[in-house]
């Protein structure tokens, strides 16, 4: 019987052969960063205040990015004046852009509706970047307007690889449409990694049960999946790190309940 690894190795790697570059466009708060978006005081406090991002988000793009022509951009819906913070967090945690003008956030004035910004800006990297041989990876959360955003361009763009990664950090799915719904870093590098990047990923969750926090994977306003599964294993035994999340989210939904 062939080995489920192997076959998504090399699976994951004849795809690859047919695409150029790789870009990724990824919303930042509550995607990349714990914000809690969805709550005002909490948004503006975190947004200032704190650099806590999602366990493995950094480690995750930071090893996308492999190539020359690959790109990471990132489209927030945060207001120019935290601009540098955010440059700050991503110097911090080692997540490098190509350049300065690949990170867009929003003039509160000029730009009001965050999801005509956001898909603007997503209209302007794709007509840089071309149709053809180019992998499209939009990666957003569920707090705002992106599944709809994302889905609205790929709707729109049917000859253009797009994949949807949405982070289910709310209950509510308000927004149907083609997408993947993920609860974590894990989750979304069984979808969008290489094979020997989510073996990494796997390896360095496996050896920090111990000493991680449930919060730093799902924040206390997040949802807290019990059982937790990652559906899409690639042939790896998952089974101790989905045992520890699913008893960890039913002590606190226990509490919370």
């Amino acid at each position: 019987m062939i080995n489920k690894r192997i076959v998504c190795f090399l699976l994951f790697g004849f795809l690859n052969l047919s695409f150029t570059k790789t870009i990724i466009i990824s919303d930042f708060d509550d995607t990349i960063k714990r914000t809690n978006a969805g709550s005002i005081v909490p948004m503006i406090f975190n947004s200032t205040m704190t650099k806590r991002v999602f366990w493995g988000m950094p480690t995750l793009y930071k090893n996308m990015i492999k190539n020359e022509d690959d790109r990471l951009y990132i489209i927030t819906g945060s207001p120019n004046i935290v601009r540098k913070r955010i440059f700050k967090l991503l110097k911090k945690y080692k997540i490098k852009l190509k350049s300065k003008k690949d990170l867009i956030t929003r003039h509160l004035i000029k730009e009001k509706n965050t999801a005509k910004y956001k898909e603007k800006n997503i209209r302007k990297i794709i007509t840089k970047n071309g149709r053809n041989g180019v992998r499209y990876i939009f990666v957003g959360d569920n707090v705002g307007k992106d599944p709809f955003v994302y889905n609205r361009v790929k709707k729109s763009l049917p000859n253009v690889d797009i994949s949807i990664y949405i982070h289910k950090v709310k209950p509510e799915e308000k927004y149907p449409g083609d997408f993947n719904y993920y609860y974590s870093s894990l989750g979304l590098a069984s979808y969008i990694a290489e094979e020997s990047l989510f073996s990494k990923l796997v390896r360095i969750f496996r050896q920090s049960l111990r000493n991680i926090k449930l919060k730093r994977v799902f924040p206390k306003y997040s949802v807290c999946p019990s059982p937790y599964k990652i559906s899409n294993s690639r042939g790896h035994d998952l089974s101790s790190i989905e045992f520890w999340i699913t008893r960890k989210c039913e002590e606190r939904n226990g509490k919370n309940g």
